[in-house]
């Protein structure tokens, strides 16, 4: 009888190490959550706050309706899946370029080239499309610090396909410049293989 007392407060005392043990275990798998949880709201609040200023933006500069503003998100969602660049990239890369062209469709060129230009120059999206909004401005000098130069008697960005061929001048890899960006779904898909 007194060997059964014995077991018994072994056990016992081994389920109360087993439970204290789980339960720091569980405080600590909460705690972990939770801040899970408060680093995904922040994310969200900061994505939604992105998607705020570049609707005012847009509704500011260029007169854009909720139909525009909504396609050009989904034209984000579509840049982003196939650039693999995120869209807390693209948004203000393609909002500080619709303040300079004023016009949204030539933006979302400009931010493709951008895209490019930051993946063969191996810099951020953002870079970028500050220095090629401030070319359009007539401020070419951001586009020399990143090694483009649009020629001597250049003062902007007149087209795209003068900014094309600025390029090839910068002696990117033609077989990228051209051959790559064209398809950035299919380069994103190749090179994750």
């Amino acid at each position: 009888f007194s060997s059964r007392r014995r077991h018994t407060r072994q056990a016992s005392g081994w389920t109360s190490e087993v439970c204290s043990s789980d339960l720091v275990a569980g405080a600590a798998a909460a705690a972990y959550a939770g801040k899970l949880l408060a680093d995904g709201v922040k994310a969200a609040i900061e994505d939604e706050a992105a998607q705020v200023r570049l609707a005012n933006s847009l509704k500011n500069v260029v007169g854009a309706t909720d139909d525009q503003i909504k396609a050009t998100e989904a034209w984000i969602l579509k840049t982003s899946l196939a650039s693999g660049v995120a869209d807390d990239q693209l948004r203000p890369a393609l909002e500080r370029i619709t303040r300079s062209t004023k016009d949204v469709e030539e933006a979302q060129q400009l931010t493709n080239l951008a895209l490019d230009i930051a993946k063969a120059k191996n810099i951020d999206v953002t870079t970028v499309a500050n220095a090629l909004a401030k070319a359009n401005d007539g401020q070419v000098g951001a586009l020399k610090k990143l090694g483009i130069t649009l020629g001597d008697n250049a003062t902007n960005l007149q087209d795209y396909n003068k900014l094309q061929k600025a390029l090839e001048k910068a002696q990117l890899d033609a077989n990228f410049a051209l051959g790559e960006f064209g398809d950035r779904k299919s380069t994103r898909l190749n090179s994750s293989h």
